[in-house]
């Protein structure tokens, strides 16, 4: 990002991910699963997997963005809030609406999630110092 504008490095991933997904598909065993899943997808599926796509290509653009202002190490830091997010709304969402998503939440789970993501946290710091 240093060398090159925004855009550019975004281009430079999206070809990165697309040649990769190329090379995928030339493998005629990953080629035939892919056909298969896609033909046999109902129509507005095809919405919810355009909704998906527009949603990650957002969620990637936003970081990416973030690198061009502010420096690498402060944007990993705040990225690395993450899985503090996904737990608490994972948390509420299992104990206020449990239709939509049920995680574990017994008492050796939950010391096990606090943990990974002190872990997580900590690495955060190591790379920020």
């Amino acid at each position: 990002v240093v060398h090159h504008d925004f855009w550019t490095t975004f281009a430079y991933e999206g070809l990165g991910i697309g040649l990769g997904g190329f090379i995928l598909f030339l493998i005629p065993t990953y080629r035939n699963q892919f056909i298969n899943t896609v033909s046999s997808l109902e129509k507005k599926v095809y919405s919810i997997i355009a909704i998906n796509e527009i949603i990650f290509v957002l969620g990637k653009l936003g970081p990416r963005f973030a690198f061009t202002l502010a420096p690498v190490a402060l944007v990993t830091v705040v990225n690395g809030l993450q899985p503090f997010f996904i737990l608490v709304y994972g948390l509420l969402l299992t104990i206020f609406a449990p239709n939509i998503i049920k995680e574990d939440i017994s008492k050796k789970e939950l010391l096990k999630k606090f943990i990974s993501i002190l872990i997580i946290f900590l690495g955060i710091y190591l790379i920020g110092k």
